[in-house]
């Protein structure tokens, strides 16, 4: 799991109320789905199709890194970021860029949903 302020296309999409959430496994989006809803946290899940992947695709490159004119960049963005994740390992990417802080200071966004989750 990771949570990052990658691309900031999730404050476009989602505004400062919901995280951004991309998962590689439905099971493990529900387990944290119920996490959120325990910890009284605001996440939505986006699509990770591997359409967003093709279109980072580059001749000169492995994959482009900048600006993508098809919009989707907050997918585009997570489905890169997958690419690094190794076969089998269930992954989740929170993307806090609008969450992570308000005018009075950070936060704390999804801290309590991920410690709801590691709960035995």
């Amino acid at each position: 799991m990771d949570l990052a302020t990658l691309t900031g296309a999730c404050v476009a999409a989602l505004g400062d109320v919901y995280t951004g959430v991309f998962a590689n496994d439905d099971a493990y989006y529900q387990e944290f789905e119920q996490a959120m809803k325990a910890a009284d946290e605001k996440g939505w899940r986006l699509p990770m199709d591997d359409e967003y992947l093709e279109k980072l695709q580059s001749n000169s490159a492995d994959f482009k890194n900048g600006p993508m004119t098809f919009g989707g960049e907050a997918s585009g963005a997570a489905c890169l970021l997958n690419e690094f994740v190794e076969d089998g390992i269930k992954w989740i990417h929170l993307d806090i860029a609008a969450t992570a802080k308000t005018p009075d200071g950070a936060t704390g966004a999804m801290i309590r949903s991920i410690v709801e989750l590691l709960k035995p």
